[in-house]
């Protein structure tokens, strides 16, 4: 039975049983006194109080026996409203609701239950998706690493014959990439921004000095000349993580190799902030839509904690990177 046609049959019983109760108790009670036949008039004697406590007992009774009906209905309600913050809240899955009738609320308990459901099979879907993008990265690393082994090995080979190969530079790549495959799951399991990052010492000076080495060559391909100037004597050192900050750097050389058509990129390094700033065309740095090494270096630096800005015009692009005093 719908809601509105059921409150309005509760309304209507209402409204017939308490003149009816009424008028029943009142011929009730009178045919009592008649058969009696006391002294007192019946609006005197103890007939007449007898007939308004079992009206006001009737009465009291009919509203008691209806607002059973509200008070399911309130019961619904307020299980329907803890079940959808539970689900709201997202720590747990809630248990379905039951609902045995045909009236709106059960069609909405119904409703509430399939997206109890729903909620509870994209749940799953997830964590298997998840542990199996677990298991494969782990199957990656595992297969990126094993040629690396294999070329470092072959490297120590050629060192030990030939001793005199500039094999150095081969090892940091190898290195690197290594390290990169160590961190691949801290990216792509979880938001970089969430995860926790294992910070060590990291020489700014040094790793710079290594990200210039590895690009120089083909810097000099494209006729960009790079400079450094460290303004202070004392090395700048960060507690942060070095796979995550050369990859930073990586990609702002990067940016500059190949869309800024620039001759020079000049460094700067000093007590609190690295400064690397190119002659090229520029780009519009408020743009919506940003490049794939610009979002990187920006997801990177959030990820850390370095503050950073990014200027660009016709002159040329600078990002400058601020290092705070409690990173050091």
């Amino acid at each position: 039975m719908k809601l509105k046609r059921k409150y309005q049959l509760i309304l209507g019983i209402v409204l017939i049983c308490i003149p009816l109760s009424f008028i029943v108790i009142n011929l009730a009670v009178t045919a009592i006194y008649q058969l009696i036949k006391p002294s007192e008039p019946f609006h005197e004697s103890i007939y007449y109080v007898v007939m308004h406590v079992l009206f006001i007992i009737s009465s009291l009774t009919i509203v008691a026996a209806c607002s059973l009906t509200i008070n399911s209905l309130l019961h619904k309600i307020n299980r329907l409203k803890e079940t959808v913050r539970e689900l709201a809240s997202g720590d747990t899955i809630p248990e379905k609701l039951s609902g045995n009738g045909r009236d709106e609320m059960d069609g909405l308990i119904e409703s509430v239950n399939l997206l109890i459901e729903r909620t509870a099979f994209r749940e799953l879907a997830a964590e298997q998706e998840k542990k199996l993008q677990e298991e494969y990265l782990k199957k990656l690393r595992h297969d990126i690493n094993t040629p690396l082994t294999a070329m470092q090995l072959q490297l120590f080979y050629l060192e030990y014959e030939r001793g005199d190969l500039p094999l150095k530079s081969i090892h940091s790549q190898i290195e690197y990439i290594g390290e990169l495959t160590r961190q691949i799951q801290l990216e792509s399991t979880v938001s970089l921004k969430s995860s926790h990052i294992l910070k060590d010492p990291v020489h700014i000076n040094e790793l710079l000095h290594k990200v210039v080495q590895k690009w120089s060559y083909l810097f000099q391909l494209n006729g960009i000349r790079i400079s450094i100037h460290e303004s202070s004597q004392d090395e700048l050192i960060l507690n942060s993580n070095n796979a995550w900050l050369h990859r930073m750097f990586d990609n702002v050389f990067q940016n500059t190799l190949r869309h800024s058509d620039a001759e020079n990129l000049h460094i700067v390094i000093s007590r609190s902030l690295v400064e690397i700033e190119d002659n090229g065309k520029g780009f519009q740095s408020g743009r919506e839509k940003q490049g794939l090494g610009l979002t990187v270096i920006d997801d990177i630096a959030t990820a850390l904690g370095i503050p950073y800005t990014l200027s660009s015009d016709f002159n040329g692009t600078r990002f400058t990177f601020i290092f705070n005093s409690q990173d050091f």
